[in-house]
């Protein structure tokens, strides 16, 4: 696999029901018609910023919402979202999620830069472009599903090295692989997880399960298909 997962917290649905709970409650006495009002040029949904904060040893703390009517670009560690204020909590952690995986995603394709924690650097440069025509796009407005975590990652990740490669000769690529060092355990950790998620697609088709993967995965070779497939299951299960 080119890049590692990106960790999705297991306390993330709660912190999210936890963070819209008050903010919705803001909105209770609320009648439709002052609704009607506040939001009609917004699709009847409350325009939020929202940030997640961490505590030092990378566990989530908290998730901060506030509104954002005024439509206020987002800082680079917020990102824009709509809430559904007259329904559930549990609908309105839901309508943050999409905007929580693709924030974890981006983030995650940084940091696996920033400590060389991935293998985009093996391709050829017809394999790069192959990949990116694979994988979506993932443009600002396209939600973001327990699919797209990895694949977003991963497309972010091979978008740098393209463009690290433009302009740049066969020798000076050659001259800055060289000097990168590969992170210690980085290897065997994507090794485990290789052999946990074989094992899984094995046992999933001696149970007698045969479609264990999304038609995004269709055009990855074998074993990638069952990695992402098993992470896809992970982000499921840790989110449920």
């Amino acid at each position: 696999m080119i890049a590692p997962a990106p960790q999705i917290p297991g306390n993330l649905k709660q912190k999210l029901i936890a963070a819209v709970r008050p903010f919705q409650r803001e909105y209770d006495a609320m009648t439709l018609a002052e609704a009607r009002r506040l939001l009609a040029r917004h699709d009847f949904q409350m325009p939020v910023l929202c940030s997640l904060a961490f505590h030092g040893n990378g566990n989530l703390k908290q998730v901060n919402v506030r509104e954002n009517l005024k439509r206020k670009a987002p800082s680079p560690r917020q990102f824009a979202a709509s809430v559904t204020i007259f329904a559930s909590p549990e609908q309105g952690a839901k309508d943050l999620r999409s905007g929580c995986f693709r924030w974890i995603a981006e983030d995650a394709a940084k940091k696996f830069l920033t400590e060389g924690r991935h293998q985009a650097f093996r391709l050829s440069n017809a394999d790069i472009e192959a990949l990116l025509r694979r994988v979506l796009e993932y443009a600002p407005y396209q939600s973001i599903d327990f699919r797209d975590v990895s694949l977003l990652a991963i497309r972010r990740v091979v978008e740098k090295e393209r463009d690290l490669r433009h302009g740049e000769s066969n020798h000076a690529r050659l001259v800055r692989h060289a000097q990168r060092s590969t992170p210690e355990g980085f290897r065997e950790e994507l090794e485990t997880e290789r052999a946990d998620a074989l094992a899984w697609r094995d046992g999933q088709i001696a149970k007698g399960y045969t479609s264990l993967y999304s038609f995004e995965y269709e055009s990855w070779p074998e074993e990638q298909r069952a990695v992402l497939a098993y992470r896809e299951r992970a982000y499921r299960t840790r989110f449920s």
